[in-house]
C-alpha cells in the first residue's frame, strides 16, 4: 500500500511540474513575441525618422545653396556701383528666404 501511494504522489507531482513548466514556457514565448514586435516597431520608426531627416536636410541644402548664390551675387554687385537697386532687391529677397 505504501508503494502505491508513493507512486501516485510521484505521478501527481510530475504532472503538476510539467503543467507549471508548460505555463512558464508559454509566458516566456509571449514575452519574446512582444519584444520582437516592439523591436520591429522601433526599426520602422527609425526608418521613417531617417527619411524625414534626409528630406529636411535636402531642403536645407537647397536653401543654403540658393542663399550662397545670392551672397556671391551681392558681393559681386557691391564691387560695382552701377547695380545698386538690383543689390537692394537681392538683399530683400535673401532676407525674406531666410525664414521660410
Amino acid at each position: 500500500m505504501k508503494t502505491e501511494t508513493l507512486l501516485r504522489g510521484g505521478v501527481a507531482m510530475s504532472l503538476l511540474t510539467c503543467t507549471i513548466l508548460m505555463f512558464f514556457f508559454a509566458e516566456s514565448q509571449r514575452k519574446l513575441d512582444d519584444s520582437q514586435i516592439t523591436l520591429k516597431l522601433t526599426q520602422d520608426t527609425l526608418v521613417i525618422e531617417r527619411a524625414r531627416f534626409d528630406s529636411v536636410y535636402d531642403e536645407h541644402f537647397q536653401s543654403s545653396h540658393e542663399n550662397g548664390i545670392m551672397e556671391l551675387m551681392i558681393d559681386e554687385l557691391s564691387s560695382t556701383t552701377k547695380y545698386k537697386d538690383l543689390k537692394k532687391d537681392l538683399e530683400k529677397e535673401r532676407n525674406s528666404n531666410k525664414y521660410e
